[in-house]
């Protein structure tokens, strides 16, 4: 009996053992994750790709805001020249989705909660991040954003995101 307890208690440790280092593992596939992301973002800064010019979108990311349809939203700019100037411009993102069986789009400019002021323009040499709010309509179901990026005196450029790829809770 006391041979059975003691097993018993050696398994428990174990699997205790076991959850702190599955846990420890997955901190540290999230921080290296992370790291390579941020390697990424800083390589484009440093030599961007060949052939890449103007002010393009390096990354965008909607979270939950923390009450029902809220999202934060989170946009990266990146300047890919060689050279360093300071440039200006706006930004405008539109969110094609689906309300009451119905294609709807909607722009991020008109979805901001009662008396935020919503700015998407930007002045950059190297990144800049543009941050917001953005109220969904209740039923509407995104599913991609579009980002439209107008540098002054340069062409627009557009970029598109599944919403799946640029939304985290």
């Amino acid at each position: 009996q006391d041979q059975i307890t003691v097993l018993q208690r050696q398994r428990e440790v174990d699997d205790a053992a076991h959850q702190q280092a599955q846990t420890a593992m997955e901190d540290l596939q999230q921080r290296l994750t992370e790291t390579q992301e941020e390697l990424g973002f800083y390589k484009g800064i440093v030599s961007p790709a060949s052939g890449e010019q103007g002010v393009r979108v390096q990354s965008v990311r909607f979270t939950n805001g923390g009450a029902p349809q809220l999202y934060h939203y989170r946009l990266v700019l990146m300047q890919a020249r060689t050279r360093e100037l300071r440039v200006s411009g706006s930004v405008s993102m539109k969110i094609y989705g689906v309300q009451d069986d119905k294609p709807v789009v909607l722009d991020a400019r008109d979805l901001a909660p009662p008396g935020t002021r919503v700015s998407l323009g930007f002045t950059l040499q190297y990144f800049e991040n543009l941050e917001g709010d953005a109220f969904l309509p209740k039923g509407f179901v995104p599913g991609r954003i579009d980002v439209t990026v107008q540098e002054n005196g340069q062409q627009p450029s557009q970029q598109n995101f599944d919403w799946s790829s640029v939304v985290s809770s």
